[in-house]
């Protein structure tokens, strides 16, 4: 239950950053790119945060790694300057780090 939670929290921040490059003006820079970048891999961290979640076979070693993954991104989006889309992504990794737990 933990897990869908932080998928969800994932891929609320991932669909955010989208949200925010689109609506920025026509200016195309690097750290929007790489923005979109890492809303990517906040979307495929969300989606091994689910799978791993309901896996049967090594489901904590899987929703570790993808925690990790998800938390990292977070992070990154974060010193970026995206607060809100990183602290979602963020908390959706730690999120998933806590259901390992469980």
């Amino acid at each position: 239950m933990l897990g869908l939670l932080g998928a969800i929290l994932a891929v609320a921040g991932g669909l955010l950053v989208f949200v925010t490059a689109a609506s920025s003006g026509g200016s195309l820079t690097a750290g929007l790119v790489l923005s979109v970048i890492l809303g990517f891999a906040a979307l495929l961290g969300a989606s091994r945060i689910h799978r791993s979640a309901k896996a049967m076979l090594f489901w904590r070693a899987r929703l570790t790694a993808a925690g990790l993954l998800t938390a990292g991104v977070g992070v990154v989006l974060f010193i970026l300057g995206r607060g809100a889309e990183g602290v979602l992504v963020l908390a959706g990794g730690i999120i998933a780090l806590v259901a390992r737990a469980f």
